[in-house]
């Protein structure tokens, strides 16, 4: 830390130096462990350690650290220059317990903000082409009673779909809304596009709408259970990091999204009902309740708490207020046991 700011060692080390502004705070806990709770009410355990460094003039100084584990900086997405403020928790009798308070560095990102006019225009775009999405599918499904799935061998009634065919309907529909037929816009579309600075890393599908000027990076998830529903928000943030590592055209659109997709099915049992309620009211912008993560996430509750904080750092934007779940039930190609409820979820993120 550097007048309570991070420094680049603090984000890329398992340790935080601290400096002579805490340094009196934490030195009666020297050699033990302390609890710092964040404003999300996630707790990380910390051990104050320290050394001693010897000047050339043989004078002695010692440097105090918070040595913890990556999950702090990882989960909170902390960052160089983000301030963080410790106090002790005063509503905590517990010796060794803190609060940390984070200010993000507003210089994250150069990307202009997009004015609401656009931002509406946008998610309405959005929006009807996930509608659209949806509509092909229940065609696909209860229309032409084709299920391009398997019969599962697990407790489940069908396998699933492949994330490639959310991707690529979106951008399918996309080139077929009204406006794109209209103006015959200068519309790229493509799969798999390399995050130049990530080794083996890629985002899913981009449409680049240059008459629109605006990018739309898409990722899709599965949902089987929570933690694909955490490696959606992770893949949310690894685009919000390094969407500049991302290849565009020369003169490319300026505004940028993050649409989000993904899908669960269920047979209405007790976990699988309170996963989808979870999704539900995450894509419809509800406020995801830390209690019902926690009785999904029973068996870890270090999940419950990193999807608690990832949730509300997404801030996504809704892209319809109601869901249209599809039923999967009768004769297919496939011999389907049970009624399944199949849902596809659409967020948008600006990046600003």
């Amino acid at each position: 830390m550097k007048e309570g700011k991070l420094t680049n060692s603090d984000v890329t080390r398992n340790f935080i130096v601290l400096d002579k502004s805490v340094r009196d705070l934490f030195k009666p806990f020297l050699g033990s462990h302390v609890t710092i709770r964040d404003q999300d009410d996630c707790e990380f355990e910390f051990e104050v350690t320290h050394s001693i460094i010897t000047s050339k003039k043989g004078k002695n100084r010692e440097r105090l650290f918070l040595t913890q584990t990556k999950d702090f900086i990882d989960l909170l997405d902390l960052k160089e220059g983000d301030e963080i403020h410790f106090r002790r928790d005063v509503h905590n009798d517990k010796s060794g317990s803190f609060v940390v308070e984070i200010k993000e560095n507003n210089t994250r990102s150069n990307v202009p903000s997009m004015d609401e006019q656009k931002r509406n225009k946008l998610i309405e775009v959005i929006s009807e082409t996930y509608k659209s999405v949806v509509n092909e599918y229940e065609n696909i499904f209860n229309e032409n009673r084709y299920l391009p799935t398997k019969e599962a061998q697990s407790s489940l009634v069908i396998n699933g779909f492949t994330e490639r065919n959310l991707t690529f309907n979106f951008c399918h529909n996309y080139l077929k809304q009204p406006f794109n037929l209209k103006q015959h816009p200068k519309t790229i579309v493509w799969q798999e596009i390399p995050i130049i600075s990530v080794d083996r890393e890629h985002v899913d599908s981009i449409v680049i709408d240059n008459d629109n000027n605006w990018v739309i990076y898409l990722e899709a998830k599965r949902l089987y259970d929570v933690r694909h529903f955490k490696s959606l928000l992770d893949d949310l943030k690894r685009i919000q990091n390094f969407h500049s590592d991302i290849p565009l055209p020369p003169n490319s659109p300026t505004n940028k999204v993050v649409v989000l997709l993904a899908d669960h099915y269920y047979h209405g049992d007790g976990k699988k009902s309170k996963e989808k309620q979870c999704y539900d009211d995450f894509f419809t912008g509800k406020y995801v309740k830390k209690e019902a993560l926690s009785e999904i996430c029973a068996k870890d509750i270090n999940l419950a708490k990193k999807l608690a904080s990832k949730l509300k750092s997404a801030r996504i934007s809704t892209v319809c207020d109601d869901f249209q779940p599809i039923t999967i039930i009768g004769e297919y190609n496939i011999n389907i046991k049970d009624k399944i409820v199949y849902t596809i979820y659409c967020g948008a993120f600006f990046i600003e």
